[in-house]
């Protein structure tokens, strides 16, 4: 029997992917972290986490990342990645059955102030979520929804442009972050 693999989006360092990438690594499990930026991910070379490049908005780079994760694995990985169906006769090949979990937030159901496009965003990914829960079942792939709350990581510094939120406030002449916009609006 192969050694259980593991495929996580998004493990720029410090980020939510790089702590799952570390955990399950330590735990035995063979682990495949991706980002779009192979520099933000050398840190792993020194634990002996193997590393691909991904960008899960280019069908070019998924199409990479399928065909490199088959050749590494010969088939069969757990997987965190919304874009799931390049990877599914992959998922299909798992000897140890297959998940996949997608990172959604508590934004998906808790509205933040200054966030309604990241909110709209998670709960759409929660939504997939659920409906690949059903799709997915009869397969013997499993779909989990992992929701986390507020984690402090480089989120921001990973944007495009690296802005954070924010908004001018009527009155106070400056713009402010979103948590001082709620602050703000919450007195």
């Amino acid at each position: 029997m192969r050694q259980r693999t593991v495929l996580i989006t998004g493990c720029f360092k410090g980020g939510l992917g790089d702590a799952i990438a570390r955990a399950l690594h330590q735990r035995g499990l063979r682990v495949i972290a991706t980002a779009r930026n192979p520099a933000k991910m050398a840190h792993f070379r020194e634990q002996g986490i193997e590393t691909l490049t991904l960008d899960v908005l280019s069908p070019a780079s998924i199409s990479m990342c399928v065909a490199a994760v088959a050749e590494k694995t010969g088939g069969g990985c757990v997987t965190q990645i919304v874009r799931a169906e390049p990877f599914v006769p992959l998922l299909l090949k798992s000897e140890h059955g297959a998940i996949i979990a997608n990172n959604t937030s508590l934004a998906s159901v808790v509205p933040m102030p200054m966030g309604g496009i990241y909110n709209a965003r998670k709960a759409a990914t929660a939504m997939l979520t659920d409906n690949l829960r059903l799709e997915l079942s009869p397969f013997n792939i499993k779909v989990v929804d992992l929701k986390t709350g507020a984690v402090k990581t480089p989120f921001f510094n990973n944007q495009i442009g690296g802005a954070k939120p924010s908004v001018r406030v009527e009155g106070r002449g400056s713009r402010v972050s979103r948590s001082e916009g709620l602050h703000y609006m919450l007195r």
